[in-house]
């Protein structure tokens, strides 16, 4: 009987920080914390999270201390995961810059708490790598030259796949962020807990949707006062 191969490790992904990119001395930092910590194999989830293997549970604190200086902070206000393309100028492909976008939806105020998990996927291009149809929400350039976004709201994908409404079109950044954080409040008012926007969507309809984010946009301008 040919041997028994060995067990394979459980990844553990460091939740609550991203790694988006790595310098040639954030590098020798990271080996340096495989190194000390004994990890067994390290990875980068598609959201820009470290996994290991390898690691011992009551080292995992030290671990994450011994990375801080390479790791930035998840958001705190219901996005849990961010999927980015590479900047502009690091994609061949790349027509408008995704960093600024990325930055301040970490910091958009929304209403807590969330209904479900949200994903966010940001196209650097119209080849769409990360999939911005199919995530809670989406973002994908309508003009490199105007520096605009196309506005994407309840995909899924898994078992119950649902290509996502478009909500907005040619939107600038600021533009942008209002209308995702007003629709994120007309879902977080209205979805049952742990209902996703896939299947919050699913149950209404899309212009009644629409009609209660314009509400929530005329309070925002002080014309629903």
């Amino acid at each position: 009987m040919p041997p028994t191969p060995p067990l394979q490790k459980k990844f553990q992904t460091i939740s609550g920080y991203r790694l988006e990119s790595l310098s040639s001395d954030d590098l020798k930092i990271l080996c340096s914390a495989v190194d000390t910590f004994k990890i067994d194999k390290i990875r980068f989830t598609p959201g820009s999270q470290i996994a290991v293997s390898g690691l011992a549970d009551d080292k995992l604190s030290d671990f994450v201390r011994y990375l801080k200086p390479l790791l930035k902070p998840q958001p705190t206000n219901g996005i849990s995961t961010i999927l980015n393309c590479n900047d502009c100028g690091e994609c061949k492909n790349g027509c408008i810059s995704t960093a600024e976008l990325v930055n301040r939806l970490g910091l958009l105020d929304l209403p807590q708490p969330m209904p479900g998990r949200l994903k966010v996927a940001i196209a650097g291009c119209p080849r769409c790598c990360t999939m911005p149809r199919l995530r809670d929400i989406g973002f994908i350039p309508a003009s490199a030259k105007a520096q605009t976004w196309n506005i994407f709201f309840g995909g899924n994908g898994g078992r119950k796949p649902r290509i996502g409404d478009q909500i907005g079109a040619k939107l600038t950044l600021p533009a942008s962020l209002d209308l995702v954080a007003q629709a994120l409040t007309v879902y977080q008012r209205e979805a049952e807990d742990k209902m996703r926007t896939a299947d919050y969507l699913r149950s209404v309809n899309l212009e009644q949707f629409l009609r209660k984010i314009e509400k929530i946009a005329s309070i925002d301008s002080g014309q629903g006062i």
